[in-house]
């Protein structure tokens, strides 16, 4: 979410406002999840183990989530840039009225 809300259009370093950390902490999510549990871990001692179909079931499910905050945050990002042009004209066209006005 953060990389493709706050960082999107950045340089990629985190020093650049960019999103070196979000890239390695999703990096680091995958690979974790990917390999599972090591040798000395507590689900390999107290016996806990996840389904592959449910694995899958939890990815995509955290994959369609991050999709739908990323469309609805562009949505209403759009929408307030939309809001905001229409104001910003008003706001011209009542400065040169006032200002035909004072030449007048």
């Amino acid at each position: 979410m953060a990389m493709g809300t706050v960082h999107w259009g950045k340089p990629i370093w985190a020093t650049a406002g960019g999103g070196e950390l979000p890239v390695i902490n999703m990096a680091t999510a995958v690979s974790l999840a990917m390999t599972g549990p090591g040798r000395l871990s507590l689900d390999r001692l107290l016996g806990v183990r996840m389904r592959w179909p449910l694995t899958a079931l939890a990815a995509a499910g955290v994959a369609g989530g991050v999709a739908f905050g990323l469309y609805t945050s562009r949505s209403r990002q759009a929408e307030a840039e939309g809001a905001a042009q229409p104001a910003a004209s008003s706001q011209e066209a009542e400065a040169s009225a006032a200002e035909q006005k004072r030449s007048a």
